[in-house]
């Protein structure tokens, strides 16, 4: 936490095949056509480096990409952070990708990392929430025997490249209550039984990744 000088906080998170940093501003007033809404607003920007990925996608993905995650997070975090606490005013949330794989129809791990240290450096920045929103993602890959799967924690760029990779299902947890906030599932489809064992794998690691996040809030 605390990289960037001019944010109120922030936060770097490098795992497998995913680099990105999270920064928090304000909460700053809204303009005056918009102080008739009480409530707290949220507003995020994502950006994605031009060298992220070794085969980046066109324009035209890679716009609809960053918009696709900034309405995922704004959606994700509505619910988990007090947004009576600063009425009349914008907080703003944004994240930098360094690395991905951009390509990939799995977005998973972009977005469970994305929500762990947007948490990480909320919570630095004293932003009122009711939990910390862990993120994790766990890809499925089914066998040839019927029914049959294995799973992967936080793949990595050759995993997603995997022909057997069926499905990636992110999970956006809450540690303190024990509940699931944010369900997720890109690339395709899965048995019943490897979602839901995916689904609860995803939240074991979650809270293993919150023990790692306290020490960063201490």
């Amino acid at each position: 936490p605390g990289l960037i000088s001019h944010a109120r906080a922030s936060c770097f998170v490098e795992s497998g095949s995913t680099k990105l940093l999270a920064a928090v501003w304000g909460p700053r007033e809204n303009l005056r056509s918009e102080t008739s809404v009480m409530q707290g607003k949220l507003s995020c920007k994502v950006t994605i480096a031009a060298f992220a990925d070794v085969k980046r996608r066109d324009e035209k993905e890679y716009i609809k990409l960053c918009a696709d995650v900034e309405e995922f997070v704004e959606d994700s975090f509505a619910s988990v952070i007090d947004m009576s606490s600063f009425p009349k005013a914008t907080l703003e949330l944004g994240v930098l990708v360094l690395e991905t794989t951009t390509r990939s129809r799995f977005t998973g791990s972009l977005l469970s990392h994305t929500l762990s240290a947007l948490s990480v450096a909320l919570a630095t920045a004293g932003i009122p929430m009711f939990d910390l929103l862990i993120g994790s993602c766990v890809l499925v890959q089914e066998k040839m025997e019927e029914d049959a799967y294995s799973l992967l924690v936080d793949p990595s760029r050759e995993d997603l490249s995997r022909a057997d990779a069926s499905c990636c299902v992110m999970v956006g947890y809450l540690p303190n209550i024990a509940q699931v906030s944010t369900l997720h599932q890109s690339g395709g489809q899965c048995v019943p039984q490897a979602l839901s064992s995916a689904i609860e794998t995803s939240m074991q690691i979650s809270n293993e990744i919150y023990q790692v996040a306290k020490t960063f809030l201490k």
